[in-house]
């Protein structure tokens, strides 16, 4: 499975034989969180994961929840750059397969896409050792 990218051309491998965090999310989000500074704090997550040997992160826009097809590119440019993918999920088909409920939703998945581990953040984000934490103990408690 591959979705496009937010912004410039090409897709992203979701479903690549490599295990991923994924962490979806929406432009929406910034009437109660900051969501630029919260993408670019995911950058202290891959750094973490590459260093731990744990999953890369792929943040994905939840596209069906957007009020229009601008809303996200505008908070990606504002946001500055990103160590890690960004995605669109256009027909919200991803998410539907992965269980997403609510936005910010966070899941951790082996090579095929299986969910090992999912968190709703209910409109929230996670902080950043949370996540470093959670994704450490369910990637250890898989196996890994």
């Amino acid at each position: 499975v591959t979705l496009p990218k937010a912004l410039g051309q090409g897709t992203v491998p979701i479903t690549d034989g490599k295990p991923h965090l994924l962490v979806f999310t929406a432009s929406w989000l910034d009437y109660l969180s900051n969501v630029p500074h919260e993408l670019q704090a995911l950058n202290s997550y891959q750094s973490y994961a590459k260093a731990h040997n744990l999953p890369s992160l792929i943040a994905i826009d939840e596209k069906p929840t957007e009020p229009n097809a601008t809303a996200f590119p505008k908070v990606l440019q504002k946001t500055g750059t990103l160590n890690y993918p960004v995605a669109v999920d256009k027909t919200g088909t991803v998410a539907g397969k992965i269980g997403v409920q609510d936005i910010t939703w966070y899941a951790l998945v082996d090579g095929s896409g299986k969910v090992i581990w999912a968190y709703d953040g209910s409109n929230n984000w996670m902080s950043i050792a949370t996540l470093e934490a959670k994704v450490q103990k369910a990637w250890t408690n898989a196996g890994h």
